[in-house]
């Protein structure tokens, strides 16, 4: 079921699943993911499959956290419209990343990102959460002075977690 939660807001990348919008929620800037149905699919079974990775998402998200993955903040969720409303963090896709950093001099820096994914991916499987879908372009980094972050997501939240 399509939603107005969507309309007007900006658009800022559409997968197969569902698309990603940028707004601002309660004050805090958020990204916005919405689900949205497949018209190749009998509706019963697309309203069911749809909220059902919905769900999966929202806990895969709070097992992450428990896990000790920091993963963006859940503002919102609708399961009716298909939407999950979550803290925006700023960063560039790992394929950015990699480009950007692609030099001699930088290869540590992308050396060293490779190994937080797999860091991270190790903690997910250790508590046993599979992402299930990876590749380099569903990563977002986001670097700190201390810290690394990436989300495994399509671009932005889907099944996210980053470090």
């Amino acid at each position: 079921m399509e939603t107005s939660y969507c309309d007007g807001l900006e658009l800022i990348q559409q997968g197969a699943e569902a698309k990603i919008y940028r707004t601002e929620f309660l004050g805090k800037e958020c990204i916005v993911k919405q689900r949205f149905p497949k018209k190749y699919r009998l509706p019963e079974i697309d309203e069911k499959l749809t909220k059902k990775r919905l769900s999966q998402e929202i806990r895969a998200l709070q097992r992450c956290r428990k896990a000790g993955i920091p993963t963006p903040a859940i503002l919102f969720t609708d399961l009716v419209g298909n939407v999950i409303f979550m803290e925006e963090i700023p960063g560039v896709t790992m394929k950015e990343y990699i480009s950007r950093n692609s030099g001699k001099e930088q290869s540590k820096a992308v050396e060293r990102a490779v190994e937080r994914i797999g860091e991270t991916l190790a903690l997910m499987h250790n508590a046993d959460i599979i992402h299930g879908d990876l590749t380099h372009i569903k990563y977002d980094f986001k670097e700190f002075p201390k810290q690394r972050y990436c989300l495994m997501t399509v671009r932005k939240p889907v099944s996210t977690n980053f470090f």
